[in-house]
């Protein structure tokens, strides 16, 4: 399995930067989880979007999901040929609402008509308390979280972990 950090910067992306975003990959799988500003320049310049087996946001803050409209123009618009098939895309809950809403800011001329997601993306809305690690362990103390150093300023490549 192989995991890059696509963008680490929370809020906004700092200079050089994007806001949260990882790609995993594993065999002929790819996953894109979160998806925030700056991160789909990052993904095209590692891999072809066109190839994610799906993509996954965490929660519904601008830092993890700004440049889902970046994918979803890249996806429709930048290809050779049309997507097979839609790529499935797993929101928490309220994300098919607010999909819905993002898409009305920006639907306009010829796409007032379209499904605006629905050509690109397979949305449906997951439920957190039913993954096996989500929340409290029985019997035990939820994990510590740690932080990071500061990081500097400034323009960095993907980083592979």
């Amino acid at each position: 399995m192989e995991l890059t950090v696509l963008g680490g910067s929370a809020a906004a992306p700092n200079p050089g930067d994007a806001c949260t975003g990882y790609h995993v990959a594993s065999g002929d799988t790819a996953l894109l989880l979160d998806c925030g500003s700056g991160v789909v320049s990052r993904l095209r310049a590692l891999a072809d979007e066109r190839a994610l087996s799906g993509v996954v946001i965490t929660h519904l803050h601008a830092d993890h999901t700004l440049d889902l409209v970046a994918l979803r123009y890249a996806l429709k618009y930048v290809p050779a040929a049309p997507l097979p098939a839609p790529i499935p895309l797993h929101l928490p809950p309220g994300g098919l609402a607010f999909l819905e809403r993002l898409a009305g800011v920006f639907q306009e001329g010829n796409e007032a008509e379209l499904d605006f997601w629905g050509d690109v993306f397979a949305p449906r809305e997951y439920d957190p308390a039913a993954a096996p690690c989500s929340g409290r362990r029985r019997g035990r103390s939820p994990p510590s979280t740690a932080t990071s150093p500061p990081r500097k300023r400034g323009g960095s490549p993907p980083r592979r972990a």
